[in-house]
């Protein structure tokens, strides 16, 4: 079986052999500059070769109040995913179907689902990205992994569904920039972290000093609660996971990029925050001390004028 998390960096009682680097902070146009990703094993689409998939093909309302149930989503954001946006004209957008399970052309239907569906504070985008997760749900089973794996890793949907609301006080979806990794079979979440299956960069390499690009990335919900012992669960549970439905894939490092790694936390927070417990877990190789990316994190939208943060 093969180990990705060094036993040193992580703390972690088993013979780990891959080092843990971090960035700081975590920003989404970083991000998707800086990876090449891999979608699955070989960085195309899952499934039948020449076979043109649609929205249409995989609107089913029965599976679609059944995923909603599964992920928890709001009652109300429910009511009108499976009634009103379910009977969308999804004309515009069937062409970029299978496209947000291809990474060279995702940016491309993210941006154009996210145009088509901005009409109803977004709800329509994610109805779009919930009727695509349905097919994911086919891959996970041609992988045969775990139903609840799919289920805990979709609940990003009704997480930044809640958030939306809390930050404007109505119902509305504006994430469409993210959770295509979720759909294309590239982030799951074993446990409290995600795990990204990357490939990164010349220069990056360099920085994290890998000799091939292959790396295993970890993000934190905003849902999680890091305690020491559900952090090495998780670290423990992506440690069997990878290795038996991605057996071709070979991390060379585990990488995070996220602003809770700051080293300035370490002044202002107790030492036994769960924020400081995660922070133990990785050496800090670079940081950038001019980003406000950790705003949107903290306060969940933008600020244009930082005079109006709460």
């Amino acid at each position: 079986m093969t180990d990705y998390f060094n036993a040193i960096v992580l703390n972690y009682k088993n013979e780990l052999n891959y080092p843990a680097f971090s960035f700081i902070p975590f920003h989404y146009i970083l991000i998707i500059d800086m990876f090449d990703i891999i979608f699955g094993e070989t960085g195309e689409l899952t499934g039948e070769p020449g076979v043109m998939n649609s929205f249409k093909d995989y609107a089913d309302k029965d599976q679609l109040i059944s995923l909603c149930r599964d992920i928890e989503m709001p009652d109300e954001a429910t009511e009108y995913i499976c009634g009103p946006a379910l009977h969308a004209d999804f004309t515009d957008i069937e062409r970029y179907f299978d496209s947000l399970f291809s990474f060279d052309i995702v940016t491309e239907a993210w941006q154009a689902i996210h145009d088509w569906g901005n009409a109803g504070n977004g709800l329509l985008s994610l109805t779009a990205y919930l009727i695509a997760a349905l097919k994911s749900k086919e891959m996970y089973y041609e992988r045969g992994i775990d139903e609840s794996f799919y289920i805990d890793s979709m609940k990003i949907f009704s997480r930044f569904t809640n958030e939306y609301k809390k930050a404007y006080g109505q119902l509305g979806y504006n994430r469409g920039n993210w959770p295509y990794r979720q759909i294309g079979l590239n982030i799951f979440r074993p446990g409290c972290l995600e795990f990204e299956i990357i490939r990164v960069n010349e220069d990056l390499m360099k920085r994290l000093g890998i000799g091939k690009p292959e790396a295993l990335a970890v993000h934190i919900p905003s849902d999680s609660l890091m305690t020491r012992q559900a952090l090495d669960e998780s670290y423990a549970a992506a440690n069997t996971f990878f290795p038996r439905f991605f057996p071709t894939f070979k991390p060379q490092c585990t990488y995070c990029h996220t602003w809770l790694l700051a080293p300035a936390l370490k002044e202002i927070l107790p030492a036994d925050s769960r924020i400081i417990t995660f922070q133990s877990d990785y050496d800090i190789v670079d940081t950038e001390e001019e980003s406000t990316g950790f705003i949107r994190w903290v306060f969940k939208k933008e600020f244009e004028d930082y005079e109006n943060i709460p």
